[in-house]
């Protein structure tokens, strides 16, 4: 047999059946095309999908914040103003835009928010308060070219129709700087109270940046390009994005299609929550640009293989007689090893969701943290009082209070029925009292069936009416199983008797417990119990101690209280609420004092649960932490002094005029502890350090420049040539001219 016919006859059917796969081929190519395109616009809108679904969730909060604004007290003031603002509801505007301000640190979708009202001209945003907002819109808030009335009735009236309105060229201030906002679009809703009755005369608008809608919906690669509109209920068009945004009104009745000759592919979804209808026009430029890529790669993959198979033909023809399992052996190194799918995008999408719940989770843990820890200052200064008058007046600060303003302190305990019971008959007493009461109401909860409560008093209120009133609010309940017993302490008009008037409340409350019927009772002279030797010395003695880290000493001071509660039980066990909160706000006071985090410590747990001896004893740890940080810092800083030092000697060497005086005074230590930083760092005195600086300058600068020995002396820092020379002779051995000539041989 003819070698050459029979390698022509098997190359032939060989290459026949190529060809055959290589036709086979074209079909699977065409439908791997229309599977991969049909794929990309499925999954742009599943995307588009979800980014509503985003949008939706916004409002959503957007609503909540406005119901929850409905309940507001200062708003509800502000809202029954007519015309002009009367001079003592300024401070209500300030409460206002501090409560705007706060919402915006968590909920930041929104780039500002405000508050308008038809009664009167009242501004509130997050930033600003104007109490005419005629004279505030032009200068710190325009849109376009509208005046003051026309934006104020488009805002009025856009409720009635949409609460979603579209704007363009908005300018305002925010964070101390101005903003402009090209596109916009504005959330209003009409802010009213939970019953949902009364006239519709404040409005909260939302500004939400296009920009951010724009990023919100769209994917990165086609922001550019893509058309985007966005209709209300009623079909206006409220928002649009991109140059010919306007094509899109031509595809109103589809969801998927085509538009522009081919040049879009519009996607259509309505928000469930928001009621807004989005329609993306994705230019199809993206789509085929991945489509062409998708495609080179198959054909690359198609020439390489029908190359690949042609070699192979060829080879499998004249090596035809070859063992089987060695060809299979061959071809088996040319097929692809199959892996397994994975969608990406579901995993992108889990991803995300995670990543949001874990920061909303966050968030919400550090404004807990964040309250327990106001709540505890304030608890420890109704138990103690005030540590000094900077605390005293921080105090009034925060809280908007004038010192001489004269206050009650209450404290509200609930019995009987069950935990859960008691506690939430608590809650509502003390809940009646913040919207009822007409003066400021401080209130903390040191356990879950007691309040304490300081409430301002006005000069024309008497104690008969507040204790009638609050007898009212304690038999205004449905739970008969739980009582309640208020004690008022006596009218106070100093704010450093405010531990006092706290006492005073408790003891009122401890005479009357147990009677299983509401009361309501003011202080009287027979509740107080004699004052221990306890005092206020023994919390400064800490606060000192504290101060300088002195452990043995502070473990000695609770030993004493040890041995002397032993003397005195019943008296030390009744104030041992009084003597944890004391000394927990003296700790508090050194930690601000030594620049300590201030951590929350357990209050939870009610004290009663614990002895005297188990609340000394996490106090004493308490403290030794302290000390082990203050510790700590002062070596930091000792460290760093060191660093400080040594890197000022070698920046200041070259002046003649330097010396220890000088150097402790610019560094702002003393000359001794310089002395002796600078023996630990170095093990050298200062002057012979010095002298080594200036040595080594020299010896650097007469090896590698031709300066002359005077300017070398000069910029040396030694003031003159003949201290150069002699200084250098003594560290070298030569003067400097033979050190250098020896150098340079």
């Amino acid at each position: 047999m003819n070698e050459k016919k029979v390698f022509k006859k098997y190359l032939a059917r060989y290459l026949l059946v190529m060809l055959v796969v290589v036709f086979c081929c074209i079909p699977f190519g065409a439908v791997t095309y229309r599977y991969i395109r049909d794929y990309t616009i499925s999954n742009s809108l599943n995307q588009l999908e979800e980014n509503v679904k985003e949008i939706d969730s916004q409002v959503g909060k957007m609503h909540m914040v406005v119901t929850m604004m409905g309940e507001d007290s200062n708003l509800l003031d502000l809202k029954r103003v007519h015309g002009t603002l009367p001079g003592k509801r300024f401070l209500y505007m300030k409460y206002m835009r501090d409560r705007l301000f706060e919402i915006h640190t968590i909920y930041d979708f929104s780039s500002m928010s405000f508050l308008l009202f038809t009664n009167n001209p009242i501004f509130v945003s997050a930033s600003q308060v104007d109490d005419d907002f005629y004279d505030y819109y032009g200068k710190f808030l325009t849109c376009g070219d509208m005046d003051a009335a026309v934006f104020r009735n488009m805002i009025v009236r856009a409720v009635d129709s949409s609460p979603y309105l579209g704007v363009s060229d908005l300018t305002y201030y925010g964070s101390q700087r101005k903003i402009h906002l090209d596109q916009a679009l504005f959330y209003i809703e009409s802010v009213e109270s939970r019953t949902g009755v009364g006239e519709k005369n404040a409005f909260m608008t939302f500004i939400i940046d296009g920009q951010k809608i724009i990023n919100t919906l769209l994917p990165e690669d086609c922001r550019a390009t893509a058309l985007l509109q966005i209709q209300d209920r009623t079909g206006t068009v409220v928002f649009s994005g991109g140059e010919n945004a306007d094509l899109l009104l031509q595809n109103e009745s589809s969801r998927n299609g085509t538009l522009n000759k081919g040049q879009y592919q519009v996607l259509t979804y309505k928000g469930k929550e928001s009621g807004l209808t989005f329609t993306v026009g994705y230019p199809m430029a993206g789509v085929h640009k991945q489509l062409e890529y998708m495609v080179g790669l198959i054909l690359l993959y198609l020439i390489v293989g029908c190359l690949a198979a042609f070699l192979f033909t060829i080879g499998w023809t004249w090596h035809w007689f070859k063992p089987f399992r060695r060809v299979l052996t061959e071809v088996a190194q040319y097929q692809p090893v199959p892996e397994e799918i994975v969608n990406e995008y579901d995993y992108i999408r889990d991803s995300i969701l995670k990543l949001v719940s874990d920061k909303d989770e966050m968030e919400m843990k550090m404004l807990l943290a964040d309250t327990q820890k106001q709540a505890i200052l304030l608890e420890s200064i109704f138990m103690k009082g005030f540590y000094g008058e900077e605390a005293k007046q921080e105090f009034c600060s925060k809280y908007s209070l004038n010192p001489s303003d004269s206050y009650y302190m209450v404290e509200f305990r609930a019995e009987g029925g069950d935990a859960s019971g008691r506690q939430r008959r608590v809650f509502e007493m003390v809940e009646a009292l913040q919207k009822g009461y007409q003066g400021k109401v401080l209130a903390v909860y040191p356990g879950p069936d007691k309040s304490y409560a300081m409430l301002t008093a006005k000069a024309d209120m008497d104690d008969e009416t507040l204790k009638r009133n609050l007898t009212y609010m304690a038999e205004d309940t449905d739970n008969d199983q739980v009582t309640v017993i208020v004690g008022i302490s006596k009218r106070q008009t100093d704010l450093e008797n405010i531990h006092t008037a706290c006492t005073q409340a408790r003891h009122t409350v401890r005479a009357y417990r147990r009677r299983q019927i509401n009361c309501v009772e003011f202080y009287k002279e027979n509740y107080e119990v004699k004052n221990s030797s306890f005092h206020s010395d023994t919390m400064q003695k800490l606060y000192d101690m504290l101060l300088s880290a002195n452990k043995s000493s502070i473990q000695e001071l609770f030993a004493d209280i040890q041995k002397e509660s032993h003397i005195q039980p019943e008296l030390y066990e009744f104030r041992k609420t009084e003597i944890y909160y004391g000394f927990l706000f003296t700790i508090h006071s050194a930690c601000q004092q030594l620049e300590l985090p201030i951590k929350d410590h357990d209050t939870e747990q009610d004290l009663n649960d614990l002895s005297l001896e188990q609340c000394l004893n996490r106090l004493l740890q308490i403290c030794m932490e302290i000390c082990k940080k203050a510790d700590s810092k002062k070596d930091q800083k000792k460290e760093d002094q060191k660093q400080q030092l040594v890197a000022y000697l070698e920046h200041n060497f070259s002046r003649p005029e330097l010396n220890a005086i000088m150097a402790s005074e610019e560094l702002g230590i003393s000359e001794k502890y310089l002395y002796a930083l600078l023996k630990e760092q170095t093990g050298r005195t200062f002057a012979s350090y010095l002298e080594d600086l200036r040595i080594q300058f020299a010896r650097q600068h007469l090896e590698e420049t031709d300066w002359s020995n005077e300017k070398i002396a000069q910029e040396s820092g030694f003031g003159s040539t003949n201290s150069f020379y002699r200084v250098f002779k003594k560290q070298t051995g030569v003067s400097p001219s033979v050190y250098r000539k020896n150098r340079k041989e």
